[in-house]
């Protein structure tokens, strides 16, 4: 198209030359140039963005709405006075949020995606991808693109509309983006699993699956005492270090995992099926309750290529009977995963 515009450019000054030779042509030479200027001006609106400006904004401070749409899934993330909402129901996680707006700022285009590759890669775009609308405080989209995830294509996406595909990465991250993007609403939703101060917790269970004798609750009385119950052998425990349980209950507040994951239903029952360490089990004065069951991440290697039992720093995290699985910090519940005897006095 680069070709036809030269040549109408040049076919249009040769003819202007010629009817400047005779001033009778001047009202013809005006509307040939003005044709030309304004074909000249649609060509570069159509094609003079760059590929990369397709798939990300330069600033998303002013970023309104994002939705995301995959398969019967759909969530609408909406900005109110400065907080994001999901459905307009929950208030969203900050941190599931900053990796969105980084990714829709940060993108890039490594380059299209191979003649070769093209066909699968846009099947899969259709059947499988997760499609991204961007507004902008105004009714008509300002990003509209899909993306996806193979491990031989890697991340990479498709404006709505065209018909290339390309490879994109988001700089200086090490993660797959696609991991950080999901039509799940469950996905944005506040990540903390607890607010409430040690006064405000009724019952804590701790399971523990490997050990059952290890395993105790802490009740908290109508009186507002604490009692320690042994679950094993169904007695209360008499010698209880009540400061000690105090402490432990203020572990509680603010615990968080890390982001929800997006699996597949085979991956979300193996996981459902595998090796479990512990069951939480929290109740606050509001009548809330929370059920909580860790899985280990398996098939993970020390520094040295060793093989380990488990994943040393994450595990998996089931909630909402199973419905939800989440990805946590063994680091976030070390405190939590205590024994009845660390309650005991000595």
């Amino acid at each position: 198209m680069l070709l036809y515009l030269k040549l109408l450019l040049f076919s249009t000054c040769f003819f202007c030359y010629l009817c400047a030779l005779n001033n009778m042509f001047m009202k013809h030479i005006r509307v040939l140039l003005s044709i030309t200027a304004l074909f000249a001006i649609l060509f570069v609106v159509s094609c003079g963005k760059r590929p990369d400006k397709q798939f990300s904004l330069n600033d998303v401070s002013s970023v309104t709405k994002v939705e995301l749409f995959q398969d019967s899934l759909s969530v609408i993330l909406t900005k109110t006075d400065s907080v994001w909402m999901v459905n307009s129901e929950y208030v969203a996680g900050e941190e599931a949020i900053d990796m969105l707006l980084n990714i829709l700022n940060s993108q890039q285009v490594v380059g299209a995606v191979s003649a070769v590759q093209a066909d699968s890669a846009l099947t899969l775009l259709a059947e499988k991808g997760l499609r991204i609308k961007v507004y902008e405080g105004k009714k008509r989209a300002s990003l509209d693109f899909t993306v996806y995830y193979t491990p031989e294509l890697g991340f990479y996406g498709l404006v709505e509309g065209n018909r290339q595909a390309y490879r994109l990465q988001l700089p200086l991250v090490e993660d797959n983006p696609y991991d950080y993007l999901s039509a799940m609403p469950s996905f944005w939703r506040n990540n903390v699993l607890v607010s409430a101060l040690p006064s405000e917790i009724r019952m804590v269970w701790v399971d523990d699956m490997e050990d059952p004798e290890k395993s105790f609750r802490i009740n908290r009385k109508d009186d507002g005492t604490l009692e320690l119950y042994d679950p094993y052998n169904e007695v209360v425990v008499e010698n209880a270090d009540v400061a000690r349980m105090n402490t432990y209950l203020g572990y509680f507040n603010g615990l968080s995992y890390e982001r929800m994951l997006d699996l597949n239903p085979e991956d979300h029952k193996s996981i459902l099926l595998s090796p479990s360490p512990y069951r939480l089990s929290v109740k606050t004065a509001d009548g809330n309750r929370i059920a909580l069951q860790l899985f280990y991440i398996s098939n993970d290697f020390d520094a040295y290529g060793n093989p380990l039992d488990y994943d040393p720093d994450r595990f998996y995290l089931s909630m909402n009977n199973g419905s939800d699985i989440a990805l946590a910090k063994w680091v976030d519940f070390d405190l939590l995963l205590r024994e009845l005897s660390y309650f005991v006095d000595k």
